[in-house]
């Protein structure tokens, strides 16, 4: 695998001009940097670490969130960073570096959708294709001064991706400007499913507190909608008994990983950074 300076572990072509060989749809031409867990068909896919590199075949399918773009006319230009099995928020990756974040020079660029982040940042792809288990998109979209979409779990194909913990998983966009993203997400986004009639409404208040107040007021509108014409539920979730929420997290994120991946550690006995060690532990 070709591994140029910056984001990119597989760099395809410079960047094509405006429409050079895209599909006609509202991404004509949109370069596309894609995260290294995320199969595009002929390239390979390490997942952040060389001994899943070697250990796998390149792809011959690309991932079905990779298909949907490029049938929107996105190209794509490379696959790019990322920490190690998405293991990490930081954008480092012990055996291939950090890309450096283009907005804030010598600082971390935020993880583990580093690659894509900075890609964008730097202006060498319009769209960055991230995933994103516990803020992989969020963070380094706000450390890079990008947009970023999390989409709702059911929304985006994981079809395709190397998993981290497939319950929390799901890809999204990083964009430089939001007319971008929507029209990435428009392509990305599967339609929703239909849902049975809501006849009783939940609203904990202990997680409602949750929210930042910003979120809470952007949300209100949609809720009081809901309420209209159902009876609303408003016991708190968990009663008096306020879990913490990261250490729950976190041992769910640990044994879904190694669910996915423990039989290829135990094979394989790759070296891992700290943070992906203590699940093998």
């Amino acid at each position: 695998m070709v591994r140029p300076p910056g984001p990119f572990v597989e760099w395809i072509a410079q960047p094509p001009a405006a429409g050079g060989g895209a599909h006609d749809g509202p991404l004509r031409g949109l370069r596309l940097a894609v995260k290294d867990l995320v199969d595009v068909a002929g390239l390979p896919t390490g997942a952040g670490h060389p001994r899943w590199l070697a250990t796998h075949p390149v792809p011959e399918r690309s991932a079905e969130v990779v298909t949907q773009l490029t049938a929107a006319g996105a190209v794509v230009v490379g696959k790019v960073h990322t920490d190690e099995f998405a293991y990490s928020m930081f954008g480092s990756n012990a055996h291939y570096g950090t890309p450096d974040n283009p907005r804030a020079p010598g600082r971390l660029p935020g993880g583990s959708s580093s690659g894509p982040a900075v890609a964008v940042a730097a202006r060498l792809a319009d769209i960055g294709l991230g995933t994103d288990t516990a803020g992989s998109i969020r963070i380094p979209a706000s450390w890079c001064g990008l947009y970023g979409l999390r989409p709702s779990h059911q929304r985006a194909s994981r079809a395709g991706i190397v998993p981290l913990a497939p319950s929390f998983d799901v890809p999204g966009p990083l964009c430089a400007d939001l007319a971008t993203l929507r029209a990435a997400a428009l392509a990305l986004l599967l339609p929703p499913a239909a849902a049975d009639p809501l006849d009783r409404l939940l609203l904990p208040p202990d997680l409602w507190a949750l929210a930042d107040e910003a979120v809470r007021d952007a949300l209100r509108p949609a809720v009081d909608a809901l309420r209209a014409g159902r009876p609303v539920d408003e016991r708190p979730l968990f009663g008096t008994d306020q879990p913490d929420y990261l250490p729950a997290f976190a041992v769910i994120q640990g044994w879904e990983f190694w669910q996915a991946h423990g039989d290829w550690i135990r094979a394989h006995a790759p070296e891992f950074m700290a943070e992906v060690e203590r699940v093998r532990g």
